[in-house]
């Protein structure tokens, strides 16, 4: 009998320990950020509403991360781990999930937005292929804000044995909706949707 993928899509169930993984991860950043990160405030309202339209991915009990259709790819965010579980390949394998889900849908690359200040985020994902693109302000500050991005024809240097049994569970966090090029909503059971970064 073959292990469980220790990775599932999120349902609503799962909004409470979601949003504390997401809580208790951008609390302890490397650095101070100013502004603090508006995931400090996410709550599981939040995340049921996310779910609504976008998915996720859960690592058991001690990582998850987000996304949304967005600007014709797959927009990656709040990818989040616990501080004690970090440094275990938690956020590669969170990625390597929503790659699977952005190919599933033939959806063209993967982008996410993350702070410049986070060096090791930064580091995290060009280990996984992502591209710096463009730089953003928050409006009344100056730390920047960094796009990246990742084509999809690329393959993901992480965890390829994980990405395809990912592949094989169909995961879909939002049973009966997926959003194919077309841009019809349709769907079987078996969808993951998340975060951006530009080419």
């Amino acid at each position: 009998m073959a292990a469980a993928t220790p990775i599932r899509p999120i349902a609503p169930p799962d909004a409470d320990l979601v949003a504390t993984i997401i809580r208790a991860a951008f609390a302890a950043t490397e650095v101070p950020l100013d502004p603090p990160p508006s995931a400090l405030q996410v709550t599981p309202e939040a995340i049921r509403a996310h779910l609504q339209e976008g998915g996720g991915a859960l690592y058991r009990q001690a990582g998850c991360v987000l996304w949304a259709l967005k600007d014709g790819g797959l927009y990656i965010s709040r990818l989040a781990v616990l501080p004690a579980s970090r440094s275990q390949g938690i956020a590669s394998a969170l990625l390597a999930c929503a790659e699977a889900e952005a190919r599933r849908l033939a959806l063209p690359h993967l982008h996410l937005a993350t702070r410049l200040a986070l060096a090791g985020n930064r580091r995290l994902f060009a280990r996984a292929g992502f591209v710096e693109g463009a730089q953003h302000a928050h409006e009344g500050y100056s730390q920047t804000d960094l796009r990246r991005s990742r084509e999809t024809t690329q393959p993901l240097a992480v965890l390829p044995d994980l990405r395809l049994e990912t592949l094989q569970h169909g995961l879909n966090p939002v049973p009966g909706r997926a959003v194919h090029p077309g841009g019809e909503q349709v769907a079987p059971e078996g969808a993951l949707a998340v975060l951006e970064l530009g080419p």
